[in-house]
This record gives structure tokens, sequence and C-alpha cells, in this order.
């Protein structure tokens, strides 16, 4: 009859609150990944082709109707900026700046998740990617631009629509 060590239950015991410690300290990986997605697709400048997988249905629809406006747009006027401008203001700076995801405020089904920008060695701007958990998948649904956060993405499309674009 063989009996097992004590040094082996300990060694069992200490693994186990160990990795215990280390799951409940991982920071939420899926609505991050979105973030750093993002940042990754912004920084490559191929954020607006490749946005679709990264937003909710809803954001989705109300920057297709921008885009329709803006094909409608450009075959009057093909030389002419149209209503995006130079592009889908996912940033609240014209700017082209390199992002990095900062801070994340979560809850069960929403998260806020920081995204700076740096443009020079001092100069800096920052947004809010504001993010739903959807049918098990973490989405942006919004951008809150700059500090304040008065502004953001859905306004602005809202605004463009608004507009006679002729």
């Amino acid at each position: 009859m063989q009996t097992s060590s004590p040094l082996k239950y300990i060694v069992v015991a200490i693994l186990s609150v160990v990795a215990l410690h280390a799951s409940a300290q991982a920071p939420d990986t899926p609505a991050l990944q979105v973030a750093k997605q993002f940042c990754a697709w912004h920084n490559k400048n191929q954020l607006d082709r490749r946005y679709r997988s990264l937003v909710t249905p809803s954001l989705q629809d109300k920057i297709r109707k921008v885009e329709l406006l803006e094909e409608k747009f450009h075959k009057k006027h093909p030389n002419e900026k149209g209503p995006l401008g130079d592009g889908i203001p996912f940033r609240g700076l014209p700017d082209w700046g390199i992002c990095r995801v900062g801070n994340i405020r979560k809850t069960a089904n929403t998260a806020t998740i920081h995204v700076l920008y740096k443009y020079s060695r001092t100069e800096l701007s920052s947004d809010h990617l504001l993010l739903k958990k959807e049918l098990g998948q973490w989405k942006i649904d919004d951008v809150l631009y700059g500090g304040e956060m008065n502004r953001s993405l859905s306004r602005e499309l809202q605004i463009v629509t608004t507009q006679k674009w002729e």
C-alpha cells in the first residue's frame, strides 16, 4: 500500500490557489481585444475598410446610410469631398495619430474603453469606445470624442444624414 506524500498535497494546493488568483486577475480579453483590433487597424490605416466586424449592427446601419449619401454625392460631384470628408469619423480629431488602448470600465453587458492618440512627443488626444455585448460578442456601439465626451460618432453620422447633400 502506497501513501501519498503530504508535500504532494501542499504543492497541488499552492498551484490551485495561484491558478485561481491568476484567473481572477485576468482582464476581460474579448472587450479589450476589440479595442486592440480597433487601434491596430487604425494604425495601419485600414479601419475604414475593416470596421464591420468590430461594430454593432445598429452602428453599421448608421454608417451605411452615410456611405450611401457619399456614393450618391460622388456620382454628381466626382472631384469633391463628400459627407464623410476624409472617411468615417472614428476619432474626434481629423489628425492621424498612433492609437493605443487605455483603461477599461466594464459592466456585464457594456464597456467603456479609453483610447489614446499620440501625434508627437507631447501632443495627445483621447476618445472612448463604447462597447456592448450582443449575442455573446463585444462590439463597438459608439465612439465618444475627446475628454468632454459631448460629441460622438453616432451624433456626427446623424448630423450628416440630416444635412442636404447635392
